[in-house]
């Protein structure tokens, strides 16, 4: 006899649910994820972190970055300056070749801290401190582990293209969660390093 509606075809045809709506693995992750949760292999169901958890551990971690960059600068700065000024008050033109290359030490230093704290947190423990307090870690999507160095550095780059090419370009980046389709809240630069952000509470 012939498969009755519903029923899987005698060569492997799709059936259809009870409501008759497809089913298949997309079309279920899709609706998981939009549920907040994922399945990721080898872990198992995950709750999706929300974009205001994500937007808090950004603010989070902008202002450690900012202030501990705003000491490095007093400190190397200030002490060279301190350092090279004469008893007048003047500053010689070698001194000021002193302070300049100061600057730049301070710049090299400041990059250096930025992707240290950036790119090495996240690729080995998948969080900056900002995540730890809000509860969330970054993901590889196709197993759950830390990301590693290669999609952390991939995943701070693009926001840094974006404020290069426009100030507003890296903003988007942050907000681009808001589009994924898929209900995974995987943002652009979260797409491009085959990652997810993923709540822990």
């Amino acid at each position: 006899m012939p498969p009755y509606p519903g029923q899987p075809g005698q060569y492997g045809g799709p059936g259809y649910g009870p409501a008759g709506g497809p089913q298949g693995p997309d079309y279920g992750q899709v609706a998981q994820a939009q549920s907040g949760l994922v399945q990721i292999p080898g872990v198992g169901t995950v709750k999706i972190a929300t974009l205001g958890s994500r937007a808090l551990a950004r603010i989070i971690d902008s202002v450690i970055l900012t202030v501990v960059v705003y000491i490095l600068w007093a400190v190397i700065l200030g002490g060279t300056s301190a350092a090279v000024t004469n008893a007048d008050g003047t500053v010689s033109d070698g001194a000021a070749g002193g302070i300049i290359g100061a600057f730049f030490a301070a710049f090299l230093i400041t990059v250096a801290l930025t992707i240290a704290y950036e790119v090495v947190l996240t690729a080995v423990k998948g969080q900056t401190l900002g995540k730890m307090m809000m509860g969330i870690k970054v993901v590889r999507s196709g197993d759950g582990q830390v990301p590693g160095f290669g999609p952390s550095f991939m995943r701070w780059l693009l926001p840094i293209i974006g404020a290069l090419i426009c100030f507003v370009g890296q903003i988007l980046v942050y907000l681009s969660p808001l589009f994924d389709s898929s209900g995974r809240m995987q943002g652009w630069h979260d797409k491009a390093a085959n990652t997810l952000v993923i709540s822990l509470r």
